[in-house]
């Protein structure tokens, strides 16, 4: 499910960001291929390439045609489609909220 992986992904930048904070490790790979390819989305737009790029982070085919969309009907699945390009570009620490606004809604 995209939500699995939306989970997933933050856990990932949460538990990244945790030993960053605890000197563990000196860089945050994870955190920072979040947020570059989340500004790149939303510089270029949905239907862009790095769209689909970022939304492949949570999503492959033929669940990725729920975050790629152009014609979806659904007001809840398009805010929770722009909510996961934004919470997406946050730093380190707030990356953590990935899912928020977005829950099970793109599943």
């Amino acid at each position: 499910m995209i939500s699995d992986n939306i989970n997933a992904k933050a856990a990932a930048i949460d538990k990244e960001a945790q030993e960053f904070q605890k000197g563990e490790r000196d860089d945050t790979p994870i955190a920072d291929e979040v947020m570059a390819k989340g500004i790149q989305a939303i510089l270029h737009g949905r239907g862009s390439g790095e769209w689909i790029t970022y939304m492949s982070l949570y999503a492959e085919p033929p669940d990725l045609d729920h975050l790629t969309t152009a014609t979806d009907p659904d007001p809840e699945r398009e805010k929770a489609r722009a909510y996961l390009a934004s919470n997406g570009i946050c730093a380190m620490g707030t990356t953590r909220n990935l899912a928020n606004n977005v829950g099970n809604r793109l599943d």
